[in-house]
């Protein structure tokens, strides 16, 4: 609670995005969450975005437009797959996605994938090493 409290007196005069505050709030509490998902295993195994499929998601965010809807279909029967995968091999059902990423997959994905957690890759501790067991996108041209 102090981290937050912290963080959010930190920025809160610069910054009045409620969505970039939680951004912050959860960036200064990297390895709280990292503990939370993923222990004290050094390496950590996760699902993660074919660079593709990242490229067209933060043109997309950057530009203001949606996703077509054979997109939002594909990513979202790839990450069905991935959390498959997951329990397969006794992995935790996260996805760690580019830092500006985060708040919009995990709007996406929440709704019919509520057990998908969506993590930025600077909400992981730096000690840890992380390893991608599936991707999601990999057919996205």
């Amino acid at each position: 609670m102090r981290t937050i409290i912290e963080t959010l007196a930190e920025h809160a005069a610069d910054q009045k995005e409620v969505t970039e505050l939680t951004s912050l709030v959860r960036i200064a509490l990297a390895r709280a969450i990292t503990q939370h998902w993923f222990g004290d295993k050094l390496e950590i195994k996760a699902i993660g975005l074919d660079v593709s499929l990242e490229r067209v998601l933060i043109l997309a965010l950057q530009s203001g437009g949606g996703l077509e809807p054979g997109l939002a279909g594909n990513i979202e029967q790839q990450a069905i797959e991935a959390i498959n995968n997951q329990s397969l091999i006794g992995a935790p059902q996260v996805l760690i996605v580019n830092h500006s990423l985060r708040p919009l997959m995990s709007r996406f994905l929440r709704r019919s994938l509520p057990q998908l957690a969506v993590v930025s890759s600077l909400e992981i501790s730096d000690e840890r090493k992380i390893r991608l067991t599936s991707f999601i996108g990999q057919t996205v041209n």
